[in-house]
């Protein structure tokens, strides 16, 4: 009896488990080029964002709660009440390690459940699925599984997720800053929300040391001028990353005048 118990536990596990990390069908990025996005009819929330940042934004010179003004970052990383995964428009291929992503830009590729110990486990249970899915595998179950939110549910994520990453950039730039620096509590908003910006596109500043070097110096007009000069070649970067920098750039300047 233990024997076929311990049988139809372990075929039911594996059930589970293959039906949370498999697909019925492999993801074909042919199929998807000229796309931006899987699923393709997942599309990114309209956010009345500003088409210019130089004015700043609000209130960007205080220094007080909140730490970081979340619409620029939701206007740039795309806001969702759905999951996707983000695709190159030429070739259809997977961009990067990237895994199912929902709310402003929470890649659950690189998450567990451990990550959202302060959510509900209705929501957490709607994220689980995708949990540690990157690339191909990511794109094949959310097209097989979709993932949809509501809008309480998709800012309730992303503001447990903006928290942690203020958290980590605020510990790792109080650890690097020159003794005269200012504490990342006391910069200005509108510095604060460029770093983070930064830090959410590309993780921990051993990708930006040059501008990291200004950051934690406070050499803010150099800090700037990288910014604006971010990439060695603009003329084969995205249009939209070319456009982050300058608006990072914008709302630092606008910061300090």
């Amino acid at each position: 009896m233990l024997v076929r118990y311990s049988i139809l536990l372990v075929f039911v596990l594996g059930t589970v488990y293959a039906q949370t990390n498999n697909c019925e069908t492999e993801y074909k990025p042919a199929d998807y080029k000229c796309k931006r996005r899987v699923p393709t009819d997942c599309k990114v929330e309209q956010l009345d964002c500003p088409t210019s940042w130089k004015s700043g934004i609000p209130e960007g010179s205080e220094t007080s709660a909140p730490m970081i003004y979340q619409k620029f970052l939701n206007c740039h990383e795309g806001f969702t009440l759905c999951g996707y995964v983000p695709i190159h428009r030429r070739s259809g291929e997977v961009l990067g390690q990237s895994g199912v992503t929902i709310g402003a830009g929470v890649d659950l590729g690189s998450k567990s459940r451990a990550s959202f110990a302060s959510l509900s486990s209705t929501l957490v249970d709607k994220l689980e699925p995708y949990f540690g899915l990157k690339r191909n595998l990511a794109a094949c179950a959310v097209i097989e599984r979709p993932l949809r939110l509501t809008l309480e549910e998709a800012n309730i994520l992303t503001d447990a997720v903006k928290n942690d990453v203020v958290t980590e950039v605020s510990n790792r730039y109080n650890r690097n800053k020159d003794e005269n620096a200012l504490p990342f509590a006391s910069l200005p908003r509108g510095i604060r929300t460029a770093i983070v910006s930064v830090w959410c596109q590309f993780g921990s500043p051993s990708a930006y040391p040059k501008f990291w070097g200004f950051v934690t110096k406070n050499e803010w007009n150099n800090a700037i001028k990288e910014l604006r000069n971010f990439y060695k070649n603009p003329n084969k970067q995205a249009k939209g990353d070319l456009k982050r920098r300058n608006d990072e750039a914008d709302i630092i300047e606008a910061a300090l005048e």
